[in-house]
């Protein structure tokens, strides 16, 4: 909608702001084109093939860029920070409290390290600054990570789905 800013901020062993916080609706529109095809590149089964392929390298980099800078030092996978961070990255949430804000999180719930704070704790800091959180479990999810995460979500207020269709089922609970 006119006015609705936009980011996205992937994470593996940091987080990386892939697009800020935006109005610009065309950046963001690229911008998920481009994640797309960058994610592409997990999945094809011609890797090898693509070792002098320029554009591979880039799409590898591009999706990966940053989460992974100097990981085995300092990186670790933090489902809860990670949603904690969000719920800080929305500016001016004191003075306009009306504006709607929420937070599309896709994760495999799988932690790795010591987090500062638990997805339940993340979720409840959602609600308390009146933040919608739709968390989605990836396909590879385990059923006792999925309930851990659909627990922290709908005990927050927010609506749990899983991967599939569930952006069309998201864009419907939203409207």
């Amino acid at each position: 909608l006119e006015g609705d800013r936009c980011a996205l901020v992937a994470f593996r062993r940091t987080g990386a702001v892939i697009c800020p916080l935006t109005t610009d609706h065309e950046y963001v529109k690229e911008t998920l084109s481009r994640i797309k095809e960058s994610v592409g590149v997990f999945f094809d089964d011609d890797s090898l093939d693509n070792l002098g392929n320029k554009r591979y390298f880039e799409n590898l980099e591009y999706i990966t860029g940053g989460t992974l800078v100097d990981c085995d030092n300092r990186g670790s996978s933090l489902i809860g920070d990670g949603l904690a961070y969000c719920s800080i990255a929305f500016p001016d949430i004191e003075k306009d409290k009306d504006r709607v804000r929420l937070v599309i999180f896709s994760t495999d719930n799988e932690q790795d390290g010591t987090p500062l704070c638990s997805l339940t704790e993340a979720a409840q800091l959602c609600k308390k600054k009146n933040i919608k959180v739709f968390g989605i479990g990836t396909s590879n999810i385990y059923s006792v990570k999925e309930d851990e995460m659909k627990d922290a979500i709908t005990g927050a207020g927010g609506k749990y789905y899983r991967e599939g269709n569930s952006m069309k089922e998201i864009i419907q609970d939203i409207d």
